[in-house]
Formats: C-alpha cells, sequence, structure tokens
C-alpha cells in the first residue's frame, strides 16, 4: 500500500510539473503572438504571419498538453 501510495504521489508531481510547465510557455507564447501581430501591422507580412503561426501550433500544442494532464491528475485522484 505504501508503495503504492508513493508511485501515485510521483505521478501527481510529473503531471503538476506539466501544468507548470505549460503556464511559463503560454507567457512566453503571448510575447510570440504579440510580436507577430506588431510586425504584420508594422508592415512585415511575410515575417509576421509565420510568427504568428509559429504562436498558434505552440497554443494548441499547450492546449493539449493541459487537457492531457489534467485527465491524468482527475483519475489519479480516484
Amino acid at each position: 500500500m505504501k508503495a503504492e501510495k508513493k508511485e501515485n504521489l510521483t505521478e501527481r508531481q510529473k503531471y503538476i510539473a506539466i501544468l507548470t510547465r505549460n503556464r511559463q510557455l503560454t507567457k512566453v507564447n503571448l510575447i510570440i503572438l504579440g510580436s507577430g501581430l506588431l510586425l504584420t501591422l508594422g508592415g512585415f507580412e511575410e515575417y509576421g504571419s509565420i510568427i504568428v503561426w509559429v504562436g498558434i501550433v505552440i497554443f494548441v500544442f499547450t492546449l493539449f498538453s493541459n487537457l492531457a494532464a489534467k485527465r491524468m491528475l482527475r483519475n489519479l485522484g480516484k
């Protein structure tokens, strides 16, 4: 029982670390999206649109990673 509880705790810590990392990644992603939008508005549409698309891809990855980590945390709690 004790080993199972310890294993459960390490799994929870792993998923909590993923959620923490994703929060930091979201902050960086806002900077990426903002710079892409500024470049697009500044007349550098070619570079700005590429940076915006990179920001969108990072956002989608972060979104699905958060959903998966929260689902696994919920399943560990049961």
